[in-house]
């Protein structure tokens, strides 16, 4: 049987010394994920190497569209859009958080009537996760809250 090559999506994650943040993201098209690795490593080294020296590369991962799990595809998004909010002030990046949701809700939603169900639904997620996150009556945050991109939002 002879087996028919296909360009399909991928995405090189490219990782240094820091585990917060990789050194680079490249999505590109490739027939496999060793194409799609070597592509995105060449790319990487052309584009690096005229801005600054090459990092070290810690790993590699190749992610294709398939077998990326939707809390990947969300943890990627945060990890983006924490680095834009970097040196903004909490209000700012909380105001921002909530009216991408509002945006997110409205254009799902049909009505209003399912715009505050949806509404209703994350803000009860979220009550659930923050409940998670600190442990009794100490107020003491997980490792979840007190992780690397946490921290440097914080900051």
């Amino acid at each position: 049987m002879v087996q028919t090559m296909v360009l399909a999506p991928y995405e090189v994650v490219i990782w240094g010394e820091r585990k917060d943040k990789p050194l680079d993201r490249i999505s590109l098209m490739a027939f496999s994920a060793d194409e799609a690795k070597a592509e995105a490593l060449k790319r990487f080294r052309a584009t690096v190497g005229l801005l600054m020296p090459i990092s070290r590369i810690v790993r590699i991962d190749v992610c294709d569209g398939v077998r990326v799990t939707p809390q990947q595809k969300q943890h990627r998004l945060f990890e983006d859009l924490a680095e834009v909010c970097l040196g903004s002030s909490m209000d700012d990046v909380q105001g921002a958080a909530v009216n991408l949701l509002l945006t997110a809700v409205q254009r799902r939603a049909a009505n209003l009537a399912d715009a505050e169900r949806r509404w209703d639904e994350l803000l009860g997620r979220g009550k659930q996760a923050l409940r998670r996150r600190y442990s009794g009556e100490t107020d003491a945050r997980d490792a979840a809250a007190e992780s690397e991109i946490g921290k440097r939002l914080l900051a």
